[in-house]
């Protein structure tokens, strides 16, 4: 079982995010805080193919610069990222797709306290007129202290959007010191014997 740590979905595909290189968006990203620590361990988006691009899509986690809420952007450090999938593999109509972090096994970084973002990115990807890959936004700001950010030549950022998307941990880590004593709890979804 995994821990939702991050996600804004409104129950509805709106405002279609073009991500291509070649067209006006490349990328599109959600800017997003968490308060606590957590072991990264998939995301999910609402995708869509249009005609027959090619090439593969993912995920990556990135550090941010600017104000999330507002003028967060992603900074171009990837942190961690998912495995690549090809983009034929995709439906023409909505559907959430799941990626794992780690490179695709699950076993994603450890996410301090802190703003990132998580970004939907072509890997060797070309799509080209009607040859396109889109992703979903919830249209309007539904997320509170998050943004959505496009990069077309560079990242810009939009605070009045948010990407339709969820984010998952496999653990939650915590650490409590007394008098000089440091001890660790991680929390995790299976039962020890």
């Amino acid at each position: 079982m995994s821990i939702l740590i991050a996600s804004s979905d409104v129950g509805n595909n709106n405002d279609n995010l073009v991500v291509t290189n070649s067209g006006t968006i490349e990328s599109s990203a959600e800017i997003f805080t968490i308060s606590n620590t957590y072991i990264l361990q998939s995301a999910s988006v609402w995708l869509r193919r249009l005609g027959n691009p090619s090439g593969n899509l993912d995920l990556a986690i990135e550090s941010i610069s600017g104000t999330p809420g507002s003028s967060g952007v992603p900074t171009n450090t990837v942190l961690d990222s998912t495995n690549g999938v090809n983009v034929l593999a995709f439906a023409t109509s909505y559907t959430l797709y799941n990626f794992n972090f780690g490179g695709g096994s699950g076993n994603g970084i450890t996410l301090t306290p802190g703003n990132y973002a998580l970004v939907v990115r072509g890997d060797g990807f070309t799509g080209l007129g009607a040859n396109l890959i889109e992703a979903s936004s919830a249209g309007s700001d539904v997320l509170a202290g998050a943004n959505l950010a496009n990069r077309a030549s560079s990242w810009t950022a939009n605070g009045s959007d948010d990407l339709n998307f969820y984010i998952y941990a496999s653990n939650m880590v915590t650490t409590q010191t007394q008098t000089g004593k440091l001890r660790v709890t991680v929390t995790t979804d299976k039962t020890q014997a």
